[in-house]
Order: structure tokens, then C-alpha cells, then sequence
């Protein structure tokens, strides 16, 4: 795009007689996420955030990288108290679960009232 590039970042490929760009992939080494409440397996819910986002892809990919994955939560709870519908991210993708008691550290999170 400008001096400032010094590679590029898709590549013109032919596939089945069609051109495509083709985006070259780079390691996720690390995810920072936000979640509501996590129980003591890492399983993460997002039942307070306002979107989910792509949370879930984000952690895999980080994951998948061989990278960490942290998670914020507003608060722990005990294993079996999270639906299991409610899990947007389960616990084998999560490394680090820290909990946030200071409610200015959860001014993005919806409907709240600190």
C-alpha cells in the first residue's frame, strides 16, 4: 500500500481456472478477552458483555498458535454452576482466569450501574 509495507500481505493465487487473494496467515501468541464468569475448568460465560464477538475464534486461534489465552471475568464461580448452553468459551482453550473486584475494571460490560 505505501513505503511503510515491507511485505505483502495476500498473494494473487489461481484456483480451479478463478483468481483469489490469498491471505497469508500470522501466530496469535496471545488472547486477551473479557468474559462475566468463569468456574473453576476455565468454561467462560459472556451472560453480562454486550456481544460475544468472535471470543471464541480468538481463543482457538490463539490456542491452535501454541499461544496463552486470558480471560477477565467479573467473578469465579464453582464447576457444574454455568449452564452448559450458557459456556461461549470452554475451559481446555483458557490458560489464565483473572477475576476483576474493582468495578472500574468492568466499565465496558453492559446494564451495570457501578
Amino acid at each position: 500500500m505505501n513505503k511503510a509495507a515491507d511485505s505483502d500481505v495476500a498473494e494473487l493465487v489461481n484456483f480451479q481456472g478463478e483468481e483469489y487473494l490469498f491471505y497469508k496467515s500470522f501466530p496469535v501468541n496471545v488472547a486477551l478477552l473479557r468474559g462475566t464468569v468463569s468456574d473453576e475448568r476455565g468454561n467462560i460465560s459472556f451472560m453480562n458483555e454486550g456481544m460475544i464477538n468472535e471470543g471464541l475464534a480468538v481463543a482457538s486461534a490463539a490456542h491452535n498458535c501454541g499461544g496463552i489465552v486470558i480471560v477477565q471475568v467479573q467473578y469465579l464461580t464453582k464447576n457444574d454452576t454455568i449452564a452448559p448452553k450458557d459456556v461461549k468459551i470452554p475451559g481446555i482453550l483458557v490458560d489464565y482466569v483473572v477475576e476483576a473486584t474493582d468495578p472500574m475494571a468492568c466499565w465496558q460490560t453492559e446494564g451495570r450501574s457501578w
